[in-house]
């Protein structure tokens, strides 16, 4: 997985902690928000599902169903 420790300007994203004490979410819906969050900023990026599922070793129906279980539309 290599270093996950990253020092330097720009380097991080800033992610509510409540995401991760919200039970009735799955770890694949907290990554996927995290990813996004990580993107949203970015302006080269058009957010997309397969876009999205691109950037994960899961398919196209993971991310359908975490955004689904994030309420982010119908996913």
């Amino acid at each position: 997985m290599g270093n996950l420790m990253h020092r330097g300007k720009g380097s991080f994203t800033h992610v509510e902690n409540t995401i991760f004490f919200d039970y009735n979410l799955s770890a694949k819906a907290t990554g996927v928000y995290c990813q996004i969050r990580a993107l949203e900023t970015n302006p080269n990026w058009t957010f997309t599902i397969s876009g999205l599922a691109s950037l994960f070793k899961d398919g196209i129906d993971t991310i359908k169903a975490a955004l689904k279980e994030l309420d982010l539309g119908d996913a």
